[in-house]
């Protein structure tokens, strides 16, 4: 589940002979400050030195198994750690994470967009919904649903055979700032990632936000639905909705009318919103 890891260690658990393990090494000065810093690679990881410290930013899952088709498991994570303080000779276990995402990939039966027309707003996060993806993000979290095949193929990648006919929708969570702070913990650390406790914490997030993003099923014309006057006006809303744009465009258009002075007082622009958007007419 685990994929990208960035990690931070403070200057006093490393030394500059770290640059002698990476690639492409390049030396960087600071206009405001002077600070020389240096960056390179070890692998995929983009290494930094700063006078206070050391970044490490990258896949883990990629530097340990080649791609970031696959994800890690406890034991794998655990392994690429190790690698990682052999191959620069500092111990990365005690790096404190800075960013840390929980990924999984989902065999469908359908084409990608159907899903994305599915996935409504969230609570506390925004959705952005882009022609191949939808993103919910707010100030410290992030998360996107995408076709993985279609990324892989951009970026000239040799695919799983296993993948071969098959829609592959990548869903990830991203702890983008303090995961610490998410997690209820007073540090999180490389080697932390590893145990049990932790990382079973980390999936029941990956999951729990799933399960908050509002669902949108919108039905067929069924004899069912023929044959009901409410239900067929529901379907006629739901398709008049999708027509102009889904819901986040129905969302936009009452925030929009709101904030030109459009109605009487708030409860307005709430009364609409609780009554036409497409999550209010029929939600799973």
């Amino acid at each position: 589940m685990l994929d990208t890891v960035n990690l931070w260690l403070p200057q006093s658990q490393t030394s500059t002979a770290i640059l002698n393990k990476l690639e492409r090494v390049k030396e960087s000065i600071k206009t405001s400050t002077g600070e020389v810093s240096f960056s390179g690679y070890l692998g995929n990881y983009q290494v930094s030195s700063f006078n206070h410290g050391i970044s490490l930013k990258g896949s883990l899952a990629k530097y340990h198994l080649g791609d970031n088709f696959q994800t890690l498991s406890r034991q794998s994570a655990q392994e690429a750690i190790e690698s990682l303080s052999d191959n620069l000779g500092i111990d990365t276990s005690k790096a404190e994470v800075k960013r840390v995402d929980i990924a999984e990939n989902l065999i469908m039966k359908h084409q990608h967009q159907a899903y994305y027309d599915l996935l409504g707003e969230c609570r506390r996060f925004k959705r952005l919904s882009q022609p191949k993806s939808i993103y919910y993000q707010n100030s410290s979290k992030q998360s996107i649903f995408y076709n993985k095949v279609a990324e892989g193929k951009h970026r000239g990648q040799e695919l799983p055979k296993v993948w071969d006919n098959k829609q592959v929708l990548r869903y990830e969570y991203r702890f983008m700032k303090n995961p610490d702070d998410q997690l209820n913990m007073p540090v999180l650390t490389a080697q932390s990632l590893c145990d049990e406790i932790v990382y079973m914490k980390m999936i029941d997030v990956w999951y729990e936000h799933y399960q908050s993003i509002n669902k949108i099923r919108l039905q067929g014309f069924t004899k069912d639905i023929m044959s009901d006057t409410k239900l067929l006006e529901k379907q006629l809303m739901l398709k008049g909705l999708e027509a102009y744009g889904g819901e986040q465009a129905f969302l936009e258009l009452i925030d929009r009318a709101n904030n030109e002075g459009k109605f009487d007082n708030r409860m307005q622009a709430t009364r609409l919103r609780k009554k036409y958007s497409p999550s209010a007419i029929i939600r799973f």
